[in-house]
This record gives structure tokens, sequence and C-alpha cells, in this order.
């Protein structure tokens, strides 16, 4: 039977091909560094790529679209009810006009105003819910606005064109192009380019320069 000294030998044994294949693992990191992160940022890329491909389009201004039924009410249970009192409604084409509505439903004398709000521009995702009170026959309507995700893709970008007086008092302009890639809550990265001239008096001076940024955005 193995003695004590023998189990002792294969345990050191063991231990040393643990530690060696974890080095050896290390030094293929190290090794092959560069071509990891290249492959790393080509997939970043693609998948940002695709994001910007498949997002869908922005609704066209002042024509109007079916709302996208909320995710919790997909399997929510349905009731008819008949309020006790009749449903407050608006009618009339020229109404229908106002509100920008189709020309489907301006046409169809079927098709009531049951209520319409205004929401401020913002950047968050808002649900606005329409609720019946059965007592009185009211409509209300509140809108609930959702926190930023924590992290996402962002195809937001800007194009800048400033001029003016540089501190030797010469004029200069610039010319800054800011495109998003990532959002963490509030906070954009992205890569920010810009183009620069002063005019010196012998033909003026012109600067580029490309960088990596971080963006916090403020106000309304």
């Amino acid at each position: 039977m193995p003695g004590i000294k023998d189990f002792a030998e294969d345990e050191v044994r063991n231990l040393r091909a643990k530690l060696k294949s974890r080095r050896g693992v290390f030094l293929w990191l190290v090794m092959h560094w560069q071509s990891l992160a290249i492959g790393a940022a080509v997939l970043f890329f693609s998948a940002w790529l695709w994001h910007w491909y498949s997002q869908k389009p922005e609704a066209s201004v002042g024509v109007a679209v079916v709302a996208t039924e909320a995710p919790a009410l997909k399997h929510a249970p349905v009731e008819y009810v008949i309020p006790k009192k009749p449903m407050k409604v608006r009618t009339g084409e020229k109404l229908k006009k106002k509100l920008n509505l189709s020309e489907v439903n301006i046409k169809n004398p079927d098709w009531t105003v049951a209520a319409a709000s205004t929401l401020p521009p913002s950047e968050h995702e808002r649900d606005v819910i329409t609720g019946l009170n059965t007592t009185t026959g009211e409509l209300e309507t509140d809108v609930v606005t959702k926190p930023l995700p924590w992290i996402a893709f962002t195809t937001k970008g800007d194009v800048m064109l400033a001029g003016g007086v540089n501190a030797s008092g010469e004029q200069a302009g610039m010319v800054q192009v800011r495109q998003g890639v990532l959002r963490i809550k509030d906070v954009t990265l992205g890569v920010v380019g810009t183009v620069s001239h002063a005019n010196n008096g012998a033909g003026g001076h012109s600067d580029a320069a490309g960088m990596f940024a971080a963006w916090y955005g403020y106000g309304r």
C-alpha cells in the first residue's frame, strides 16, 4: 500500500500540473491580447450596427399611428363592463382633423374621441394608461415615466458648427461630429471628431482630432 510520502508526492505533482496549466493559459492570454481585443471590438461594433439596422423607425411627425399595447396588458384578464352613466366622448371631423388623425377615422362617424393627451418631450419610455370610471363614465389618463436602462446601445449623434474668437484674439471656427455608441443611464459613451481653424493672419492654422468621449446631458 502506498504510504503517506507517496500520497504527498502525488498531490504535489497534481498541484504543479494545475499551476503549469493556469500559467499556460495566462501566458496565452498575454501573448494574444491584441487579437482578443480586436475580436471583442469587432463583435461589439457588429452588435451596434445590428442595433442601428434593426431598430424601429421613429414615428412621422404629424401622422397618427396606432399605439403599441403595453406589455403588462398581454396576459391580463379581460372584463366587459357597462358604465352606470353614459361615457363622455367628443365627435366631429373638425376636432379629428385638429388632432391629425388618419383620414379613415376622420370620415368614420362611429369613431369618436374618448381622450387625448399631450406629453412633454422626453428620452424616457412612457406608458399612457387610460382608465374608465364605471360609476361616472369618465375617462382618466395616467402617464408613467420609466427609468432609463442601466446599459443600452444608442445611435444618437449630432453635428455642431461653432465660430468666434480664441484666447489670442484670433478668429476661430470649429466643426464637431459626435456619435453616441453606448448609454449607461444618463451618461453616453461614444466618439467625437473635430476640425478647427484659427485665422492668425499668416494663412491660418488648422487642426483635427478624433477622441473617445463620455458626456452627460442636462436641461430640457
